[in-house]
């Protein structure tokens, strides 16, 4: 809004408006600068929206074929190619690299508390990091 009223200012005074003129103009062209912050605006809260993140229950079993991700309405099949993985102390971040151009990455941040012990969230991570390196081996 405040660009909006300098560009007005600048404007109706490089064109050698008087006052009375250049307030009529900028009070006539308020209602499109309100328009166009809504759109703006709109677009911005939209694009944010689409990028939270979803809590979701997943199920991740493996195999040699790759890693199976299971929701609740469907399953994925990634090969062992496509998974790539990061672990810290309380968490597991696991990328599904798209095969074709245009499919999308899926990210899944598996956090400790999702197995019964640190031990079995541990044991996990190791077989896992074992199936991406033999993977990468081949």
């Amino acid at each position: 809004m405040g660009t909006f009223l300098l560009g007005s200012a600048f404007v109706t005074q490089r064109a050698g408006l008087p006052l009375q003129g250049a307030l009529c103009l900028f009070v006539a062209l308020l209602p499109f600068a309100w328009l166009a912050s809504l759109v703006v605006g709109g677009t911005v809260f939209v694009r944010t929206q689409r990028g939270t993140p979803r809590v979701e229950r997943l199920a991740l079993e493996f195999d040699e074929q790759g890693l199976t991700v299971r929701w609740p309405t469907r399953q994925h099949l990634a090969p062992w190619s496509t998974v790539k993985m990061n672990r810290d102390r309380s968490r597991l971040v696991v990328l599904l690299v798209p095969q074709q151009v245009g499919e999308r990455a899926e990210t899944f941040v598996v956090p400790e508390r999702a197995f019964d012990t640190p031990q079995a969230f541990d044991e996990f991570c190791l077989e896992l990091q074992k199936a991406v390196w033999a993977a990468e081996r081949r």
